[in-house]
């Protein structure tokens, strides 16, 4: 498994774009790692002054892109129709052509927290319907999609409805995301990794993060996501399971923790340092050789 590390984590609960974009990604680089999960909201600004030779920025810095994720509108992406969803698929668009840009191969669409008001079997179907869809755009761009269940969604809230959305939407570029945090704060099991045995193609990403181990887990939030270690999600055990099912892919560490945050003003290289080593005590990252740097997109 190759570690990399998701941008949002350095803005904690605040997801504030970053001052200096150059300067994150050398003190991220600095620190041990040498892969990010892009957060393309933070890229935008880039995109309208370098346009795809943003990749440049990533190169320069000694980084990989492992995927791309902030798209924001997955509740309309997954259960809208009429213009509403024309407009999710025309945000679609731009997110894949940053990730195609970027060089990130899959991008994590989520199903919000909003939508559907009544959830009902009929929102599944309309959820895979625009899956396909959206599906066949990916493609074009060299992207897939990958479904990240949500543990207080209203729907696909869990790893099995996540992998029956994915089979519903009969599609390669179709796959699931996998959230430790969400898998152990909702109403999922670890028994439910079972449902992507001998399918690993169909796990595009892992997600872990760690939550106090004091705090009861019916007051979990988000915001209390924080480096591994902190005894709450027993990372180590469920990043073996993931593995047992024949997963051997990239991992992120995706936290929104205002304490890092702070951490990470005081002294950045430090910060991703201290997150680096704690995410490589729950499994070792792949030797150097075997992460080599793609080539710089020249436009």
């Amino acid at each position: 498994m190759k570690w990399a590390i998701n941008q949002i984590t350095l803005a904690g609960g605040s997801r504030r774009p970053p001052d200096d974009l150059p300067r994150d990604l050398a003190a991220i680089r600095a620190g041990g790692w040498r892969a990010i999960e892009v957060w393309l909201p933070h890229w935008d600004n880039t995109f309208e002054r370098l346009g795809p030779a943003a990749r440049r920025l990533l190169d320069d810095a000694g980084l990989v892109a492992a995927g791309g994720c902030g798209f924001g509108d997955g509740g309309s992406l997954f259960f809208s129709r009429g213009e509403a969803r024309r407009r999710a698929h025309d945000s679609l668009a731009r997110r894949l052509e940053q990730c195609q840009a970027l060089g990130a191969s899959h991008l994590v669409v989520a199903p919000g927290f909003e939508l559907p008001v009544r959830p009902s079997p009929g929102n599944l179907e309309t959820a895979a319907e625009s899956l396909r869809t959206a599906a066949e755009t990916a493609a074009r761009h060299g992207v897939r999609l990958g479904v990240e269940f949500l543990a207080g969604a209203r729907l696909v809230s869990t790893l099995p409805t996540a992998a029956a959305l994915a089979e519903r939407a009969a599609h390669p570029n179709v796959g699931i995301v996998v959230d430790t945090y969400h898998l152990f704060a909702g109403l999922s099991k670890t028994e439910d990794l079972e449902l992507v045995q001998g399918k690993p193609a169909r796990l595009f990403f892992v997600h872990v993060s760690d939550v106090d181990g004091t705090k009861p887990r019916d007051l979990w939030r988000v915001a209390d996501r924080v480096v591994p270690g902190a005894g709450g999600i027993p990372n180590a055990m469920l990043v073996e399971r993931v593995r047992a099912v024949g997963y051997d892919g990239d991992i992120s560490l995706e936290l929104f923790d205002a304490g890092f945050e702070a951490r990470w003003q005081e002294d950045a290289s430090a910060a991703a340092r201290l997150a680096y080593e704690r995410c490589i005590a729950v499994v070792a990252d792949v030797p150097l050789e075997a992460c080599p740097r793609p080539p710089t997109v020249d436009q």
